[in-house]
């Protein structure tokens, strides 16, 4: 089961921001980084946080 990910409807962003204080933007950064980091030996994180694939 997915989550709703739409900016202006969704709940799980919603969910985020009011419990932690976490944007929409940093709730899709957070969800991308921790998926990237599971590829093995192909992520590699950047300054900002944010996981690449080389």
């Amino acid at each position: 089961m997915v989550p709703g990910m739409a900016a202006a409807s969704s709940y799980f962003p919603r969910a985020c921001e009011i419990a932690s204080g976490l944007s929409y933007d940093t709730v899709i950064e957070l969800i991308l980084a921790n998926g990237l980091s599971r590829v093995p030996n192909r992520a590699q994180t950047t300054e900002a946080g944010l996981a690449l694939v080389q």
